[in-house]
């Protein structure tokens, strides 16, 4: 197996899968599908909202891990976390449920 390079400064080579493609493909859908579900969750109070945001913190970590597992270098990985595992500035609504939450709990 090739190593892996985790440094960000340094050009990496176009990365290649460690897996079969059909064993990668499944490991993928099952994380889109489980990124649906916390997305379409209904969040009717500020405990749900914060369940919400550790259940999706926690998903997003393992995407960039698994992404890590799948892939002989880490850059698909570094492209994820910079891009959406950076935070919630990439999911807007969880701003807008606070916001509504706030307003009628708060």
């Amino acid at each position: 197996m090739a190593q892996r390079k985790s440094t960000s400064s340094e050009k990496l080579p176009p990365p290649s899968l460690v897996e079969s493609r059909p064993n990668a493909y499944q490991k993928l859908q099952t994380q889109i599908e489980k990124g649906q579900q916390i997305r379409n969750r209904s969040i009717n109070s500020k405990e749900e909202l914060e369940e919400a945001r550790a259940e999706r913190s926690k998903w997003s970590k393992y995407n960039a891990e698994l992404l890590l597992r799948l892939f002989d270098n880490s850059s698909i990985s570094d492209e994820y976390s910079r891009s959406f595992g950076g935070g919630y500035r990439s999911k807007p609504q969880f701003f807008a449920d606070s916001k509504r939450i706030s307003r009628r709990h708060g």
